[in-house]
């Protein structure tokens, strides 16, 4: 939840923050117009099998929670058979890089990515006949990798973030017969993505057929989980090409550990951030888009970070209205939450001139097969058990009761081992030991296959390979599993 406090001015922005809680508003932002996407790029789309426009769905609960009209979550979990939108950008952007070389040429597509860009790059280099190399950081989920291999894609891991594995991909296109499809822009490349942004422009599109069929007026808000920004590009670009403003307000939102978009802003020029871990993994992205960042500064009207328990809590929500969102996806509404609602609420509604008769379209970027969600392990075991900081031993509704534990006394087949986490990627599967990130806290549960490295280690220390590379989760207590 935000705080409205500390408020500084940088042109015609405001920021305000307090700790980690900041928000950037700019009321000038509807008053800027530029040029609209190419045309033909939904044409192309719906040329595709497979293709049909994502549902709009409305959720009147969470309007009423938020205080406006109407709310409507694009949901993006099943794009030409992808659990993420990203696929729009990477199927136009490859038909207009292949039609640069000659026919039958056999062409090595390469790209970096935090899970659904590369993935999609995959999908269509195999279903235009081609290879891909796609370069992967630290901190994707496992199964999302193994979504890009399954395309036919060869996958180099990068011990790093996402800004090195760009780097990477970059030099590995430099091959006389590669060609590098990147979804963030800097000086010198920036055709290809100008294409990825244009073929992002068909969900918009869409949506603007789909509010008059459910009898709805134009957005009055768009919330756009960002990482480079080249999907909030998109946004910009399709509704400031409306007559000067006629358009929605635009509200960007990041995790708190990566909101390059934020500190760009706050600071009026594009600057990198360093990045941590989050369950938002396809935002964890440092480096606005230098191509994104012109459109940003001056046709945002606002911009948002929310924290891991913010994307989990929407997501949570989102389940229980039948939408299946991954943590980015969940993320919109996270955002709208922390704008709309809480202490400030008033002066951020004004900035975004957002009343109680307001329609907000929430762009849920992904399912929750694109990025795997935290979620407790299977099995009797309660996950009440978890405790958080200050919370040892303390009993809580429905939990087990939790007790100290020496390092040396190994899990019994039906226990669950309870370790402190600083760090860690979302779940990360190792050698028969079922790991799930909680917050502040890490559960491994013996799945009953043969000992794991945790097993063997004396210290009870993960080894070789940890949640987070070379930081060894050391265990502090456990509890027993009923049943």
């Amino acid at each position: 939840m935000l705080t409205w406090a500390k408020a500084r001015r940088h042109g015609d922005g405001v920021t305000t923050s307090r700790g980690s809680d900041s928000w950037y508003a700019r009321p000038a932002a509807r008053a800027w117009t530029c040029a609209p996407a190419r045309a033909g790029v939904h044409a192309f789309h719906a040329s595709l099998d497979g293709y049909a426009a994502t549902p709009l769905i409305e959720l009147p609960a969470v309007a009423v929670q938020l205080g406006v009209g109407r709310v409507l979550v694009k949901d993006e979990s099943a794009r030409l058979g992808l659990p993420a939108f990203k696929v729009l950008g990477a199927s136009w952007a490859i038909r207009q890089v292949l039609s640069l070389w000659p026919a039958g040429a056999h062409v090595l597509l390469v790209a970096a990515t935090d899970g659904n860009h590369g993935r999609a790059v995959a999908r269509m280099a195999r279903l235009f006949g081609q290879r891909a190399l796609v370069f992967v950081p630290d901190g994707v989920h496992p199964a999302a990798v193994a979504a890009i291999a399954a395309e036919g894609a060869q996958v180099n891991h990068v011990a790093g973030a996402y800004d090195e594995a760009v780097r990477l991909a970059a030099d590995a296109a430099r091959g006389p017969d590669a060609a590098l499809v990147q979804d963030t822009a800097w000086p010198g490349y920036e055709q290809v993505p100008s294409w990825i942004v244009e073929g992002y422009s068909t969900l918009f599109a869409e949506i603007d057929v789909q509010l008059p069929a459910l009898r709805a007026g134009p957005p009055s808000l768009v919330v756009v989980p960002v990482g480079v920004g080249s999907l909030a590009q998109a946004a910009v670009a399709h509704y400031r090409s409306k007559p000067a403003g006629a358009g929605a307000a635009l509200l960007a939102v990041e995790p708190d550990t990566a909101a390059g978009v934020l500190a760009s802003l706050t600071r009026g020029e594009l600057v990198s951030v360093p990045t941590g871990v989050t369950i938002m993994a396809g935002l964890n992205c440092g480096t606005p888009s230098s191509l994104a960042w012109p459109y940003l500064r001056e046709g945002l009207d606002g911009a948002v970070a929310v924290t891991d328990a913010d994307s989990a809590a929407a997501l949570r929500e989102l389940a229980g209205h039948g939408i299946a969102a991954g943590p980015c996806g969940a993320a919109a509404l996270a955002g709208a939450r922390a704008a709309l609602t809480g202490e400030g609420a008033g002066a951020r509604r004004g900035a975004l001139a957002i009343g109680p008769d307001a329609t907000v379209v929430l762009i849920c970027t992904e399912g929750a097969d694109a990025n795997p969600p935290p979620r407790p392990a299977a099995g009797p075991c309660r996950t009440g058990a978890v405790d958080g900081p200050g919370q040892r031993g303390r009993d809580r509704p429905g939990a087990s009761r939790v007790r100290s534990k020496s390092a040396a006394e190994p899990p019994g087949p039906r226990m669950a081992v309870t370790e402190r986490a600083s760090s860690g990627s979302p779940q990360y599967e190792h050698d028969g030991i079922a790991v799930t990130i909680w917050p502040q806290a890490v559960c491994l549960v013996s799945t009953g296959g043969p000992p794991g490295a945790a097993h063997r280690s004396p210290h009870w220390r993960i080894a070789a390979t940890t949640c987070h590379r070379s930081r060894p989760l050391l265990v502090s207590r456990y509890s027993e599993r009923g049943g």
